[in-house]
């Protein structure tokens, strides 16, 4: 079963601005960083429920190349992206975006 995906405001502007960040410190790296994303979004669409739980109902995957995560949880049949943090970022930051 192929889940609905969507994004808190706040997630989708970090996404966007790590992307935005790793293309400046090199040319195509911010590419790179996006098509990694996109691997474990797709990723976690088809199968969210085999990601570790974190916090509740609130999932993580880690992304393979770059230091980040992405938080997420299940809600009414969708995929919901929480947020998206640097490393071991303490969760207080986007518990609350639930």
């Amino acid at each position: 079963m192929t889940r609905r995906l969507t994004f808190r405001p706040q997630a989708r502007t970090e996404l966007l601005e790590v992307r935005r960040w790793y293309e400046q410190q090199r040319p195509g790296l911010g590419a790179e960083f996006g098509q990694e994303a996109e691997r474990a979004l797709s990723l976690l669409i088809r199968t969210p429920e085999a990601f570790q739980r974190v916090y509740r109902e609130i999932r993580r995957i880690r992304l393979h190349r770059f230091p980040y995560a992405i938080y997420f949880r299940l809600l009414d049949g969708e995929v919901v992206v929480l947020a998206i943090t640097y490393g071991r970022r303490h969760p207080r930051r986007w518990q609350s975006r639930r």
